[in-house]
């Protein structure tokens, strides 16, 4: 399950705010970038980016800007947005990595703002060219389970 962050979560109310008087929303999920992390950390709303070691493996670098799928409703009546896949490829061995989890920034990050972080199930070996770790983004609007990405190794 995300651990989204308190910023973010403000960041959320105030998109929300500007959506019911603007009509549309513009919010912290509109551009954001995803990246990997290679620390074993207990993530909580106020885990900071600077908490987080951010991966190293040969080819890895920071995602482009997720792109979103249109909203969804599910069955208990959140709402729910799904990015494209997202792929991070090993493509040597000269810098193997442990990835324990994924982070979500906001696009541009103008300081050291986290949306939010997820661990993975287990720590996710990156050791051997053609490695990859793919992963489609979750959010829900919920307070009980604010989502979880889709993970594929």
């Amino acid at each position: 399950m995300i651990e989204p962050t308190s910023w973010f979560l403000n960041q959320l109310i105030v998109a929300l705010n500007t959506t019911v008087s603007a009509g549309n929303f513009t919010g912290p999920l509109v551009k954001v970038k995803c990246g990997l992390f290679v620390n074993a950390i207990t993530l909580t709303p106020e885990t900071t980016l600077a908490m987080l070691t951010v991966a190293t493996f040969d080819g890895y670098a920071l995602s482009a800007d997720a792109v979103w799928g249109a909203p969804y409703l599910n069955a208990d009546g959140s709402w729910s947005y799904s990015s494209s896949l997202i792929q991070f490829l090993m493509t040597g061995t000269t810098t193997p990595n442990t990835v324990y989890g994924y982070y979500v920034v906001p696009d541009p990050n103008t300081g050291s703002n986290l949306s939010w972080a997820e661990l993975f199930t287990a720590p996710i070996p990156m050791t051997t060219t053609g490695n990859a770790i793919n992963i489609s983004l979750n959010f829900t609007t919920g307070y009980d389970n604010w989502g979880s990405a889709t993970v594929i190794t």
